[in-house]
């Protein structure tokens, strides 16, 4: 039966076992990378003069 993530990364450092807490140490960064990745390949690179502009808050009507 599988471990939940949660008990763990709660078990490794109760007991000083580390073997399992990587997952809790490098999914967070993966998962981020792997959205911004995504993001970028649906929406593409952005960056452009109006979304600059808009997300500083300066909107021209």
């Amino acid at each position: 039966m599988p471990v939940p993530r949660r008990k763990a990364a709660a078990d490794s450092r109760i007991s000083a076992d580390f073997t399992r807490l990587w997952v809790s140490l490098a999914g967070p960064p993966a998962g981020s990378l792997l959205a911004v990745g995504i993001a970028h390949i649906l929406r593409g690179p952005g960056g452009q003069a109006h979304e600059t502009t808009a997300a500083q808050g300066r909107l021209h009507r």
